[in-house]
């Protein structure tokens, strides 16, 4: 878009995705961005992935792992997911109207590539 001349379209674009980031969350990930860069710079993929899968401590939890002694993961989600029901037509939202910039959804598997780049 930029060598078409479209700056307002990438302006816009700019602002749809900043305003969707929250403050804290933007500065560390620019942290996390700028070492992931660094370590594919260098060719250290797997330090580079591990980064971002890692997260610091946090880990995937399997539906099999104990919770306390008495529950597993799947036990801990069955009880917070709601029973069915019919659909309440009352509380279903009608369309808006309000314009949604199409990058939000617009993931490929070249974006992520240039990204990751």
């Amino acid at each position: 878009m930029w060598k078409q001349g479209y700056f307002k379209a990438l302006l816009e674009e700019g602002r749809a995705i900043q305003g969707r980031l929250q403050p804290n969350i933007r500065a560390e990930s620019m942290q996390i961005s700028r070492r992931f860069a660094e370590l594919m710079g260098q060719g250290k993929v797997k330090e580079a992935t591990r980064l971002i899968s890692d997260g610091g401590s946090a880990k995937v939890l399997l539906m099999n792992d104990q919770v306390d002694e008495h529950r597993t993961v799947y036990d801990v989600l069955f009880e917070k997911h709601p029973a069915g029901g019919e659909l309440q037509h009352d509380i279903v939202s009608k369309p808006t109207g309000r314009r949604v910039h199409p990058v939000i959804f617009e993931i490929t598997g070249l974006s992520i590539m240039e990204a990751a780049l």
